[in-house]
């Protein structure tokens, strides 16, 4: 049978010839396709919004979604959903568990130089201690050894001054010290030696002399003027000899290692002098 085709906006519809007549007499003519959909103006201008809006927010759903992925990789995080506030969600965790574990890493190392730095200081206030104290020691042993030296006469000895400040430290414990008025006063093994009498400090003048007589250091006083000896004739000192001794092996008198033996020997009262 014959067809009757419409075109209708660019669209062909065809239809039986048949069916053109029976609507041509009941005066409505029905066209149903599947693959034409028809719109008055009005209504297609809202379907053309709605549509783009749809496609709009599909995009728009998918560029999101497409973008959190691509921050979801980089920034290694691992969440649910595909939405703005997920993202914002991990990522503010973790920011701040990295935060917790990097500045403590950072304390603890700043915390072990700390400790190492107050050990060095440590190491080193006590060195500086140290080495004041030795300088402060060797002053105070150099001003009483001065002072020492002041009370022994300049002639008459039968050894150099030097020997004799020895003899008289390490035989007879002989030193000196200060009380908190700072008087001197001269100690023998420590103890303040006092007037058995008085109680008043000795003169430390008389008080060597005497020790040095009675170690015979010095040549004895003879006849009534008080004058020294100067007849040092007769047998030869055990000093005497220790010198000779001393020279025999190639070291002279007054030297460290004369000083050294002497004060050895001494100490240990292999010599008496």
């Amino acid at each position: 049978m014959a067809k009757v085709k419409f075109n209708i906006g660019g669209v062909i519809i065809e239809m039986e010839q048949e069916e053109v007549s029976k609507a041509i007499e009941t005066g409505e003519v029905t066209i149903q396709s599947d693959e034409l959909v028809t719109y008055k103006k009005d209504q297609f201008e809202t379907f053309k919004t709605n549509l783009a809006n749809d496609e709009y927010k599909k995009g728009k759903t998918a560029g999101v979604e497409m973008t959190i992925k691509d921050a979801r990789e980089k920034h290694g995080l691992e969440f649910e959903g595909k939405t703005f506030d997920s993202f914002t969600e991990a990522f503010k965790t973790k920011i701040l568990t990295d935060a917790k574990i990097e500045p403590t890493k950072k304390i603890q190392e700043l915390e072990t130089e700390k400790k190492q730095l107050q050990e060095n200081y440590k190491t080193l206030e006590s060195e500086y201690t140290g080495f004041k104290t030795t300088i402060s020691e060797k002053e105070t042993r150099s001003k009483k050894d001065n002072t020492l030296l002041s009370f022994i006469p300049t002639t008459g000895l039968k050894v150099n001054r030097d020997i004799t400040l020895m003899a008289l430290k390490n035989q007879a414990g002989i030193d000196i010290s200060f009380d908190e008025t700072n008087q001197m006063f001269i100690t023998e093994n420590g103890q303040a030696v006092k007037d058995n009498k008085l109680l008043t400090y000795v003169d430390p003048k008389q008080h060597i002399l005497d020790k040095l007589t009675a170690l015979d250091l010095i040549d004895k006083p003879f006849g009534g003027n008080g004058g020294i000896d100067e007849n040092k004739g007769g047998t030869a000192s055990n000093y005497d000899k220790f010198v000779k001794e001393m020279e025999a092996n190639g070291i002279s008198e007054g030297s460290d290692k004369f000083g050294e033996e002497l004060n050895k020997r001494v100490g240990n009262k292999t010599l008496v002098m």
